[in-house]
C-alpha cells in the first residue's frame, strides 16, 4: 500500500512539473527533416568536424516563397526585425529593415528558368510563368537571390512566432550543415533528371530529404566569405553547380532550403 502511495505521489509531481514552462520543448517543425548529430570530413581536409543536430526543409517551393512576395507586396511598410550574429565580436546586434527598402531584392526573376532555354522554344514558353503558374506550385523556387532567401527566413520566423513565441529561427544552412546532410545520401541515390522536378520528387529513404545534391543548386552560408559572394552547393538539373555566386544573382538553376537549430528554447 505504501509503495502504491509513493508511486502516485511521484506521478502527481511529474504531471505538475510537466505543466510548467521548464518542461516545454520546441515541437517538430512541420515539413522539416531531422538531421542527427554527426561528423563530417571534407575533401582535402583530414580533420573531422562534429555538427549538432538540426532540422532541414525540402527545397523551398514556389508557393512557399510566393506567400512571402505576396505579403511584401501587400505590406510594404512592414518592418523585418532580427538579431544578427557577428562571428568576430561573438555578439548579436539588433537589425531591422522596412520591406519597401528591400522589395527588389525579395522579388524573383520570373523568367530565370525560361532563360535557360532557347528563346521562343516550347520549353521557354512552358516556363515563362514558372513562379506564378499553379502547375508549378510544388516545384522549387528559382530566380531568387541570396538576399531574398535570407529575408524569407526572417519573415517566416516572424510569422510563425505570432502563434508560437518560442521557436528557433529559420535560416539558410551553413555550408557544413548542407554538406553533412548531403553526405548521408549515397551518390548513386541522388537525383539527376535532366529537367527541373517537384521539390518532393526524389525522397531518400535514409533521411527523407528530397533532391539533395540534385534538381536545383542551393544557397548556403559561410561567415568567412565576403558579403558580395556566397557559396552554392549541390548539382542542378542542367549540370554541376558553380561553387560561388554573387549574392544578388537570380539564377534559374539556384534555389534554397532552410534549417532550424535543434534543441530546447530558453524562457
Amino acid at each position: 500500500m505504501r509503495s502504491l502511495s509513493v508511486f502516485l505521489l511521484f506521478k502527481l509531481i511529474s504531471v505538475l512539473m510537466m505543466q510548467g514552462q521548464n518542461f516545454w520543448y520546441e515541437p517538430n517543425p512541420k515539413g522539416m527533416v531531422f538531421i542527427p548529430q554527426g561528423s563530417l570530413t571534407r575533401e582535402n581536409d583530414t580533420s573531422r568536424t562534429t555538427l549538432p543536430a538540426f532540422w532541414m526543409s525540402q527545397e523551398i517551393t514556389n508557393s512557399e516563397y510566393r506567400a512571402f512576395t505576396d505579403f511584401a507586396s501587400a505590406n510594404p511598410d512592414f518592418v523585418l526585425k532580427w538579431k544578427k550574429w557577428d562571428p568576430q565580436t561573438k555578439t548579436y546586434s539588433d537589425q531591422n529593415v522596412v520591406i519597401a527598402e528591400i522589395y527588389n531584392e525579395i522579388c524573383v526573376d520570373s523568367l530565370a528558368l525560361s532563360k535557360e532555354y532557347e528563346a521562343g522554344s516550347d520549353l521557354y514558353k512552358t516556363y515563362q510563368n514558372y513562379f506564378t503558374d499553379p502547375r508549378f506550385n510544388k516545384y522549387p523556387v528559382v530566380g531568387v537571390s541570396f538576399h531574398g532567401a535570407y529575408y524569407y527566413c526572417i519573415w517566416r520566423t516572424l510569422m510563425e512566432r505570432k502563434n508560437e513565441s518560442s521557436i528557433q529561427d529559420y535560416r539558410i544552412p551553413y555550408d557544413l550543415e548542407w554538406e553533412y546532410a548531403a553526405s548521408l545520401v549515397s551518390p548513386s541515390k541522388r537525383a539527376e533528371t535532366g529537367k527541373i522536378m517537384p521539390a518532393d520528387y526524389y525522397k531518400h529513404a535514409k533521411n527523407l530529404l528530397c533532391n539533395i545534391s540534385g534538381n536545383v543548386s542551393e544557397w548556403v552560408y559561410r561567415s568567412d566569405i565576403q558579403e558580395s559572394d556566397k557559396p552554392v552547393r549541390g548539382n542542378h538539373w542542367k549540370n554541376a553547380a558553380v561553387p560561388h555566386q554573387d549574392a544578388e544573382t537570380k539564377s534559374g538553376l539556384t534555389g534554397f532550403r532552410v534549417v532550424r537549430s535543434y534543441g530546447r528554447n530558453k524562457f
